[in-house]
């Protein structure tokens, strides 16, 4: 598998630079390894945010919190969880299964309409990330930060090289030749994205039924 240099060197390669970075954590006195340890956080996070990737999926019981001073009309506050980039779904402890869907919503394998309950991300005072929701013992499903490019699909490390090559062709190449490179770099991670969404997804096939179930959190209310 590759490495995070691997990675790196890859990016360059793109750009026909013939540098061959050696460390980056920390870099190697390098100007190329110095931008790669600049953007390559920010580009991994924002790749990863792009898609609810198999491998970064992950499923959590919520640490309740003392609920916000000020906030109102939810019943439960949770802590956000650690390294989570994109909440997907909150869910009952006894949620039946989340990964059903009915056949109006069989297109997104994503998609928990028996079992997600309604829920709100905010900021409070303090600067913490919490969730507000109605249920007790929830379990939230998210994309995580993954750092670690053995966890990565094939297909997401092309991209994210394509992506970085884009994010470090100014630095390293200036004005407009950096500009273009830059541009044909993006066009490349658009495509390559693209088959790596549609891929990852075929690894996802929620069962569908006739008939949407009932949601968790109406019946609940009802």
């Amino acid at each position: 598998m590759a490495s995070v240099v691997d990675l790196c060197n890859l990016s360059l390669a793109r750009l026909g630079d013939e540098a061959n970075v050696v460390s980056i954590e920390p870099p190697d006195g390098s100007a190329q390894a110095a931008h790669c340890a600049r953007f390559l956080p920010m580009v991994r996070d924002s790749l990863l945010q792009a898609h609810a990737w198999g491998f970064a999926l992950r499923r959590e019981a919520l640490a309740a919190i003392t609920m916000p001073a000020g906030v109102s009309g939810w019943l439960y506050a949770y802590a956000m969880p650690n390294q989570c980039l994109q909440l997907l779904a909150v869910q009952a402890a006894d949620a039946p299964d989340d990964f059903t869907a009915s056949i109006t919503d069989a297109d997104d394998a994503l998609r928990s309409s028996a079992a997600q309950w309604p829920h709100l991300v905010e900021l409070t005072p303090a600067g913490a990330m919490v969730i507000l929701t109605d249920t007790g013992s929830a379990i939230a499903r998210f994309v995580q930060r993954v750092d670690d490019p053995t966890l990565w699909s094939p297909l997401f490390t092309e991209t994210l090289s394509w992506r970085l090559a884009a994010a470090v062709a100014g630095p390293l190449l200036k004005g407009d030749a950096g500009m273009q490179q830059a541009r044909r770099c993006e066009e490349m991670a658009a495509a390559v994205l693209a088959r790596a969404r549609a891929q990852d997804a075929q690894q996802s096939r929620p069962r569908i039924l006739s008939q949407p179930l009932a949601s968790s959190w109406l019946s609940a209310r009802r």
